[in-house]
């Protein structure tokens, strides 16, 4: 599934939370109710979020929003009862319907360059019908089913201005004030503004079959599964992970970045005032992201079990019965330490760790268990305090019970 993704946030929070219903999960800012999904979303089959609003188009159809409501930008409007794409600025909306038209609605109706309006929301009547949508701040992008670009909306930095000669594009990203596009040869241009060489992605950037901009930054994924980035990392959004690894879905908020890699693992990174790059457990695998202001969204899978309460469903959970949220397994082999411990392993220092990982009677860590050992453990015969080493079985006692433990792993450590 192709997210689509328009960003830009003013609005911060000091809120880190993160929220659950069916299969869209939030995390980050939550200052205008922007993570509080609806119960009865189900698995939305497009989702956009503006800088505080969300929007989702219901699997069943028909159009959902949540969040600030202020310039009426989740007054969804009955003609996008025929949605099959929807996009978010920061105070305006924009829906592509089944028959290719566009319909906008929230801040930009009138185009008086005050409070926030400055056309957006008025779709040019040349414009015919679009086989792609996107929003920035406070412009709208589509592309046409010839693979021409219209912009509309405020030009305050060039990002209307759509280079002349631009070969058929067939995916559009709007940014603060900037606009991209893949072309169909999958390359990438952006115009507007420049200030951080946003409008200037690198030219080694190769085939990229997605595209997502923040406020100042772009991300894109290129078709062998790379992650690139560009623009301003004051806050670190263009520092991708060494060990992000081949990648499925990107996407981009104000100042942060995340990525869906191929294993299922989401990760997040740049400014995080908000928790929007702490990603939470997640109780279902996530199939596509998407990120907006200070939040970021990913659509899973229906809620799946979590037999022991430790917020990794059951079938991601190494020790299904037994809590073990970090997921600890010394052994790497695939059953997690707190199930082997359950099961009769020993762990004589009660410490998590079965005694089969560790050399727990090498009380000088030197690889060997000898006599050294053994000089500690009688130095310090009788009763022990938290810190007593030779207490191999944590009893409060260094005695006979601890010399056994100490005699019974005599020799090399082999672990």
């Amino acid at each position: 599934m192709k997210s689509h993704i328009c960003i830009a946030a003013i609005s911060v929070s000091c809120l880190s939370s993160a929220m659950a219903s069916g299969t869209l999960q939030g995390w980050g800012s939550n200052s205008w109710g922007q993570l509080a999904v609806p119960g009865d979303l189900g698995e939305p089959t497009s989702i956009a979020v503006g800088g505080i609003h969300v929007l989702a188009i219901r699997p069943s159809g028909g159009v959902v929003g949540w969040g600030a409501s202020g310039q009426g930008q989740i007054s969804i409007p009955s003609a996008a009862g025929s949605a099959v794409q929807v996009a978010a600025g920061e105070y305006h909306s924009a829906a592509r319907l089944a028959s290719g038209a566009v319909i906008c609605w929230g801040a930009g109706t009138v185009s008086t360059n005050t409070n926030w309006n400055y056309g957006q929301s008025i779709v040019p009547s040349d414009l015919g019908t679009a086989r792609d949508l996107a929003c920035g701040a406070h412009h709208t992008v589509a592309i046409r089913t010839n693979g021409t670009v219209r912009c509309w909306g405020r030009n305050s930095t060039g990002q209307l201005n759509v280079p002349a000669g631009l070969a058929p594009a067939i995916s559009a990203a709007g940014g603060g004030g900037f606009t991209g596009v893949i072309l169909n040869d999958g390359s990438v241009r952006c115009w507007g503004e420049g200030i951080y060489a946003q409008n200037n992605p690198p030219q080694d950037l190769g085939a990229c079959q997605s595209i997502s901009l923040g406020w100042h930054h772009g991300v894109v994924l290129r078709v062998d599964g790379v992650v690139r980035c560009w623009g301003r990392n004051f806050e670190g959004q263009c520092n991708v992970p060494s060990s992000l690894g081949p990648v499925v879905s990107i996407a981009a908020g104000y100042s942060h970045s995340v990525a869906l890699s191929a294993s299922g693992r989401v990760v997040a990174w740049g400014f995080n005032a908000d928790g929007q790059v702490n990603v939470p457990p997640l109780l279902a695998p996530a199939s596509a992201l998407v990120a907006g202001g200070h939040s970021t969204f990913v659509i899973a899978g229906p809620r799946l079990s979590d037999s022991d309460g430790d917020q990794v469903a059951d079938p991601y959970d190494n020790c299904v019965a037994v809590a073990n949220p970090g997921q600890a397994d010394c052994d790497a082999d695939g059953i997690g330490d707190a199930c082997v411990i359950a099961a009769g392993g020993t762990d004589v220092n009660i410490n998590g760790i079965p005694d089969s990982c560790e050399c727990i009677a090498d009380i000088f860590v030197d690889g060997r268990v000898d006599g050294g050992d053994l000089g500690g453990l009688l130095a310090q015969w009788g009763p022990s305090v938290v810190t007593t080493v030779a207490d191999l079985n944590r009893d409060g006692l260094v005695n006979g019970g601890d010399l056994g433990i100490l005699l019974s792993n005599w020799g090399p450590c082999s672990n």
